[in-house]
């Protein structure tokens, strides 16, 4: 089974709170975790407290193999728990974008109104 951590939101309107949670990668946002590692509460002023996880379970989860998100990460790194760095974007591999016609509105309209004229002399010499 491959697994997530991420966030999973809980709180009211306006007032975020999120659980860290260990996440079947096939299920939304607000599934069931397989294991609570933490929490996150962004509105709290005290920066020790905004995040509280077990880091030996974090540690133990990322020994396995699970993938946290971007956000998770960086709250992992700030809870002091090791996290490995993500691929540098040179080492993704990247799609070659297809190029589309980029010719210029003066050539389009050239190439349309020598089209209908060859149109216009083909209907006179079929006539």
């Amino acid at each position: 089974m491959a697994v997530r951590i991420r966030l999973r939101r809980a709180g009211r309107r306006h007032l975020p709170y999120y659980h860290i949670g260990v996440f079947d990668v096939r299920q939304r946002r607000e599934a069931e975790e397989v294991e609570r590692l933490g929490t996150y509460d962004p509105t709290n002023k005290d920066e020790a407290k905004q995040v509280v996880v077990d880091t030996d379970r974090a540690a133990y989860w990322l020994g396995v193999g699970a993938q946290p998100s971007q956000t998770v990460a960086a709250l992992l790194r700030r809870a002091g728990a090791k996290v490995p760095e993500p691929k540098p974007a040179s080492a993704r591999r990247e799609r070659p974008r297809k190029e589309r016609g980029a010719r210029s509105v003066k050539e389009r309209t050239k190439k349309r109104t020598a089209n209908s004229k060859a149109r216009k002399e083909r209907k006179k010499a079929e006539a």
